[in-house]
């Protein structure tokens, strides 16, 4: 109970602190804001600069069907159909004159897979997307019916992600060039009702017509599992959030410092409180101040800035939770390690931002340089905020237990060296 007490007077006298609000609440709020919106077309295919080669899974779509297309097209005029179907081969243009050319074989690699291979690989996040191309495309188009190319995306990489999409979508918009024009003409006599027509259009004829169509694929692009992609403002409200839990953690430090320094520590040990209790207090109060934290950030990313809160709410508050314990367990470790207000300036001014750049909190990991992307899922700042990230995805308890385990067990881990190198009289 002493120290409970210890913790929820130290948490009242914080709070009415407007200089550590500021910092702990008005700042992150403000970088959430500015970075949310100004930064929201990094989060786009159009703006990508850093890109690395990606590897993904083909899955063919059935061969054109000429008898399909034999009730509406004269038996005369058949044959130049077929000699045209060429061109019209999704798969070959997929595979030959977009995934192989100059410009994206060095970008994209791939192999032709059946759905289940290609699904299997994507869940063992061997492959970064599944490609689905349309059947019967050729038919498809001639008779002016729109096609859909389905993208499946492993929702771990973001850049991944863009990456595909601005392919697809480039692919998308180059579909509709003179060398397939003939069959635009096909679809427009079709389409007008004549029974015959002739491939003599000439060229200023068939370029009017694929302007005038602006005929195109229609993408739809999903994610694994029923995952969803995220915005910029979901990104930095989660990356931000984590961040300023580091402040918070440096907080408990500060406090535990200013206790020492104004013999605060020593009448409580002459009052009977072990060490155990003061550092019961801090720790409490660090976990009260992040939990709180947390929850009026998240609030103000899902009032004002529009960001969606994970479906699944009770695996959010436990993952709230152990992201505070791990920042409360790092500010017990910090007060038995940190002597001064030297240490507490240095881990305030250098720690926390090396742990910030490592954690995505700055850039997000994807376009880091490759050797600092593991480094990650290494600081409990990094684990926290993906996994946040990979809830607001759609992502389940399940999915982010070893996250949630890792929280804990750093946690555990600083608080119990915490408690055995705490020296309540030394300075």
């Amino acid at each position: 109970m002493h120290g409970l007490f210890i913790a929820l007077n130290d948490l009242k006298i914080t709070l009415k602190d407007r200089k550590v609000t500021t910092i702990l609440l008005l700042m992150p709020i403000l970088l959430i804001t500015v970075l949310g919106s100004a930064l929201s077309s990094a989060f786009t295919p159009d703006t990508m600069t850093d890109l690395h080669e990606i590897t993904i899974a083909v899955v063919e779509g059935e061969a054109a069907n000429l008898n399909d297309l034999e009730r509406f097209v004269p038996m005369d005029q058949m044959e130049e159909i077929e000699t045209s179907l060429s061109d019209l081969d999704i798969n070959r243009i997929v595979k030959e004159e977009v995934l192989q050319s100059e410009d994206i074989k060095d970008l994209v690699s791939y192999e032709v897979l059946d759905h289940h291979t290609a699904l299997s690989k994507l869940q063992a996040k061997e492959i970064a997307g599944i490609v689905y191309l349309p059947d019967q495309f050729a038919n498809r188009y001639i008779m002016g019916n729109k096609s859909e190319i389905k993208i499946v995306t492993n929702t771990d990489s973001q850049i991944d992600q863009m990456i595909l999409h601005a392919v697809f979508r480039s692919f998308s918009d180059q579909l509709s060039l003179p060398r397939i024009a003939v069959s635009v003409v096909q679809e427009e006599n079709i389409k007008e009702g004549v029974g015959a027509f002739s491939f003599s259009k000439t060229g200023e004829d068939i370029q009017s017509l694929v302007s005038d169509k602006g005929i195109s694929l229609e993408f739809l692009q999903k994610t694994e599992a029923g995952k969803q992609l995220i915005s910029s403002r979901e990104y930095y409200t989660s990356a931000v959030a984590v961040m300023f839990m580091l402040f918070s953690a440096g907080y408990g430090l500060m406090n535990m410092l200013h206790d020492r320094d104004h013999y605060t520590l020593m009448r409580q040990l002459i009052a009977g409180a072990s060490k155990f209790q003061m550092l019961l207090g801090k720790f409490l109060y660090t976990l009260f101040l992040c939990i709180i934290q947390l929850i009026i950030l998240f609030s103000y990313g899902y009032i004002v800035m529009g960001i969606r809160l994970p479906s699944d709410l009770l695996a959010f508050m436990i993952l709230i939770f152990a992201a505070s314990f791990a920042m409360a367990g790092l500010s017990v470790l910090l007060c038995g390690v940190v002597k001064n207000q030297r240490g507490a300036v240095i881990f305030q001014g250098l720690v926390i931002n090396i742990l910030s750049l490592l954690g995505g909190s700055f850039i997000p990991i994807e376009v880091m340089p490759k050797i600092f992307r593991p480094l990650a899922d290494l600081t409990p700042n990094g684990r926290a905020s993906r996994a946040f990230i990979h809830l607001i995805e759609g992502g389940q308890l399940s999915s982010i237990s070893s996250s949630v385990l890792m929280l804990f067990g750093f946690g555990t881990l600083c608080l119990l060296i915490g408690v055995c190198v705490f020296r309540p009289a030394e300075r």
